[in-house]
């Protein structure tokens, strides 16, 4: 309570200035007094003097003064009174009601804040509410659900803008002495009307819009959404949920526009443009919505090209280039690769043509962003002992590197590690003795993007390294620098546990070897009540084999092994009677909260889950944004059944949707969420839905299967049935249908590509009716999803859902999916991964068939061949491959004869050889071929 009473006389307060500049010199005595007795402590002298001030602005109808007073009134209750919350709350509501145009106004929007301030405060507790039907308590809001809490604070924000044109009428000017305003603020605010619009848009925009999922979900589906403000304000809008958040945001927004395209304020006419146009573009559900939001923004850029004002147009644009920038992937997205330059030119132009501008200031920082210099590398913890070595660069908008070696010990890297300034770290390394540097020139194409090089490092004696990369050859802590440690030792450490027992074998890393009398000793350096000190020593035998029994439970273990003058360290490790981890990082804690759009499902229907990543700390909450989160579908066996790769947004929220199986075991199924980011804390959460035939049904709906072959951008039509299971038709039933398109690519696609996860989109959704035969049908146009290149061969899949439901109220669902390409048919092959040689006769399956599914006979060719391995075997790359090779091939075999040049140690990339088996064949008279005298065939990988 204490705390809510904290947060409340924050909002009360932080609406009202101090500063006194009213030209009636009553007001501007009385209230010094207020303060005064309010610094002395005397709440209750200051009240009295505060309820003459409100009987006097009440009598001379003097607004400004009216609307101070009731606030301070609220503040001081607050301090006076024993749980005065709701109390204060009751009088703002009654005074507001008996007030007219603007007090009523202000104070509606002052009620609906301490609403969403509470939910935001305590969100965590709403999140765990079951939904009511009523409120559990009319007047005490602490006690309301989700649902209500939102629809509350979205009426009292409703009632704040009425009497519009009122308000319009009204300089922000007139209430200096009771707001806190700032910088700009009247050139981007000036009216009363736009002070209390953006207060309701901050709760209508936010993306707890979609928390509570409505019957009908109101869609930006509309491209008009992001038109011209001419286009945009002829809009009419409608939905069967009136209440619905984004719906609300569109209307303001469309009532702002319209104002200002009267009014004589441009500064205001291009904020709210753009704030409309961002806001469209963050929800929106159409195809093209990036390049839509780009037309509109450059003739936003023509329309206030005379105007200063132009570079908030211009930031936003360069922006959004910015933002495709990051989409860009080899292969797929490479119309993307170059519009960080096109940012930073927009950027360059609108600071030069400006720069004293907001707009200017935002695009120099965002040109400073996409300038910077970012540099990281990444090595193997130990390397052997006199031989070459690699490291992978990780940098951005650098074309020099300067490398050097220093010695260090492993005490000094823990001091190093506990240095956060720069310039101390810089003098730390000083400190140290350098025994090599080079310097390697990097591959930079100008397109302002993230980048990798593998960097070959000279040969090192034994011992302990501290490898620096920097982009000046000095040690300057304004210089863009990286560093990390290497061991570069010849010891190996292989670890069992069996039995209770740690098998360590010491071997030697460049071939195997076992090593015979290595001394081991293991110690943590870390000890405290539950974690007691060891230090063990132990000696190998001539298998480099030695065993150790743990007792007890021992935390940040270290592994030393020293044999004939080479020595290595590992850990730190975690040791159990049993078993054996990594230590995890105790970190505050987080939670994802999941919501569902229902409790209980049957077997085949869709799960419309959201979720929201919050972390606690100090008794605060806060959302977790833009980080990678795993969903997964568990059964009642907690099997996994499908997973979900998402994101979280700015707000720290996710959605999607999950299938459940048609068939098999019902019960408590579970959604459980993951995060997969790797350096960084990990969260989770879960949730549980019963998956259950809860009501025997009475009807069943379903499509007709989808033979035919479409090509993209014909309008197709599925036909759909409802049957009771009597044998009558349903008719007059409601169908409530949607079609989500997703990118599927061919297995074969994938070999030299990276892994690619295309976005969902729901293109068209609707409502319709059975008629007399129980028949329903749904048409909708086969779009394709441009920013894909036709080249990729991409198949669209559009899932059609469709939700039937009866005039009893019983909702049975349909789903079917349509393939649609830029080819029309498919050739897939069933054979063994491995084929026996002294096997006679082995049979390749061949499936033709369009891209539903449906047979096609076709006539063609089989051919295999075998592919070209490479010589040696080869090692597996620690990291991933690396944009660019710095060095020739021939030299880096010379270097390293045992590592991937690019990726030969990856078959998919092996090159074709000799044609070992050709045969025609027609799939109307044979699905199959045989294979046969294999033994003739050499050993290796065919194709």
């Amino acid at each position: 309570m204490q705390k809510y009473i904290a947060i409340l006389t924050v909002i009360l307060t932080s609406f009202v200035a101090n500063t006194q500049n009213n030209t009636n010199n009553f007001y501007t005595k009385q209230w010094f007094e207020v303060e005064k007795l309010e610094l002395e402590g005397l709440p209750k002298s200051a009240l009295a003097l505060v309820h003459e001030i409100y009987n006097k602005a009440k009598k001379e109808k003097n607004d400004v003064q009216l609307i101070k007073s009731l606030i301070y009134k609220s503040k001081f209750a607050l301090t006076l009174k024993e749980d005065a919350t709701l109390q204060i709350i009751t009088d703002l509501k009654t005074t507001a009601k008996n007030s007219t145009t603007p007090i009523s106004n202000i104070l509606h929007s002052i009620i609906a804040d301490i609403y969403y301030q509470y939910y935001q405060q305590n969100r965590w507790q709403f999140y765990q509410r079951t939904h009511t039907a009523t409120k559990v308590d009319s007047i005490d809001f602490r006690t309301w659900d989700l649902a209500t809490i939102f629809a509350e604070t979205g009426k009292h924000f409703k009632k704040s803008l009425k009497s519009a044109l009122e308000l319009q009428e009204i300089e922000l000017e007139k209430f200096n002495g009771i707001l806190h305003l700032a910088e700009n603020s009247k050139k981007y605010r000036p009216t009363l009307y736009d002070f209390l619009a953006q207060r309701a848009l901050d709760f209508y925009t936010t993306d707890d819009q979609y928390l509570t999922r409505p019957a009908f979900k109101f869609e930006l589906d509309n491209p008009k959404f992001l038109s011209d403000n001419k286009e945009f304000t002829k809009i009419q809008f409608k939905a069967k949920d009136s209440t619905a958040q984004a719906l609300q945001a569109l209307k303001i927004l469309k009532n702002l526009t319209l104002f200002h395209q009267k009014s004589k304020h441009p500064e205001t006419l291009i904020k709210v443009s753009l704030q409309r146009l961002q806001f469209v573009l963050n929800n929106a559900v159409f195809k093209d919505k990036d390049s839509l939001y780009i037309r509109t923004l450059e003739h936003l850029k023509q329309q206030f090209k005379d105007n200063g004002i132009v570079t908030e147009a211009d930031y936003a644009l360069a922006n959004e280039y910015y933002i495709l920038a990051e989409k860009y992937k080899p292969g797929i997205f490479e119309n993307y690769r170059f519009y960080k330059r096109k940012a930073l030119e927009i950027c360059l132009k609108a600071a030069n043509t400006y720069p004293k501008t907001t707009g200017a200031e935002k695009c120099k920082s965002l040109a400073n962003k996409i300038t910077n210099k970012e540099l990281t590398i990444t090595n193997e913890q130990f390397i052997p002992i006199k031989k070459y070595s690699k490291v992978l660069v990780n940098y951005k908008n650098i074309d020099t590197l300067n490398f050097k070696a220093f010695k260090i010990s492993l005490n000094q890297w823990e001091k190093l590690n506990k240095i956060y300034s720069n310039s101390d770290r810089i003098s730390f390394i000083k400190k140290l003795k350098e025994v090599a540097n080079w310097q390697t020139e990097l591959k930079d194409e100008g397109d302002y993007l993230n980048h990798s090089s593998e960097i070959a490092v000279p040969k090192l004696e034994q011992g302990n390294y501290l490898l620096f990369a920097s982009t000046k050859k000095g040690l300057n802590s304004d210089n863009t620098f990286a560093y990390n440690i290497v061991q570069v030792t010849d010891i190996a450490l292989i670890e069992n546990i069996m039995f209770g027992k740690y098998h360590y074998q010491v071997v030697n890393r460049n071939t195997g070897k076992p090593l015979q009398n290595a001394t081991i000793n293991l110690k943590n350096y870390q000890t405290g009540r539950y974690n007691k000190a060891i230090n063990r020593n132990m000696v190998t035998d001539k298998n480099g084999m030695a065993v150790f029994t743990i007792d007890k439970y021992r935390t940040n273990v270290k592994i030393t092994i020293v044999h004939k003058g080479d020595k290595a360290v590992f850990g730190d490790f975690y040791l159990y009677e049993n078993n054996y981890h990594k230590p995890i990082n105790n970190e505050a804690y987080r939670q994802v909260f999941l919501f569902t759009d229902r409790s209980i499902y049957r077997p085949g229907q869709t799960v419309h889950f959201k979720g929201i990543a919050v972390k606690m700390e100090n008794a605060k909450s806060e959302v977790i944004a833009n980080r990678k989160v795993t969903v997964h579908l568990l059964d009642v066996n907690r099997q996994e059944l499908k997973k979900l790769s998402l994101k979280t947004n700015e707000f720290g929220s996710f959605s999607g949707e999950l299938i459940l199986p048609s068939s098999g075991l019902t019960g408590t199924f579970t959604i459980e969420v993951k995060n997969t980011d790797v350096f960084q804390y990990g969260f989770g959460g879960n949730t549980s839905i019963s998956v259950e035939e809860y009501k025997r049904p009475k009807f069943e709906t379903s499509f007709k299967p989808v033979t035919e072959t479409f090509r993209l951008n014909d309008s197709i039509t599925i036909k759909g049935t409802a049957i009771a299971y009597a044998g009558s038709n349903i008719t007059n039933a409601k169908v409530a249908y949607r079609i989500i398109r997703t990118a599927q690519f061919p297995d074969w696609w994938y070999w030299r590509r990276p892994y690619y996860s295309s976005e969902e989109m729901e293109i068209t959704n609707g409502i319709t009716e059975t008629n007399a035969q129980g028949s329903y049908t749904l048409t909708f146009k086969a779009i394709p999803d441009t920013s894909i290149d036709p080249k990729t061969q991409p198949v669209f899949n559009y899932r059609v859902i469709a939700d039937v439901t009866d005039l009893n109220g019983e909702t049975r669902t349909a789903e079917t999916v349509v393939n649609v390409g830029y080819h029309a048919l498919t050739i897939n092959l069933d054979t063994p991964s491995q084929l026996d040689k002294t096997v006679k006769n082995h049979q390749i399956k061949i499936a033709t068939e369009n891209l539903n599914g449906q047979f096609v006979p076709i006539k063609g060719e089989l051919n295999i061949y075998k592919l070209i391995a490479p010589k040696n075997t080869l090692r597996n790359r620690p990291w991933e491959t690396p944009d660019y090779q710095l060095v020739n091939r021939e030299k880096f075999k010379e270097m390293f004869p045992y590592e991937a040049y690019k990726n030969e140690n990856n078959p998919e990339f092996w090159d074709i050889g000799q044609n070992v088996f050709s045969k025609e064949f027609n799939t109307k008279d044979n699905k199959e071929i045989a294979l046969k005298e294999l033994k003739n065939w050499a050993s290796g990988l065919p194709l």
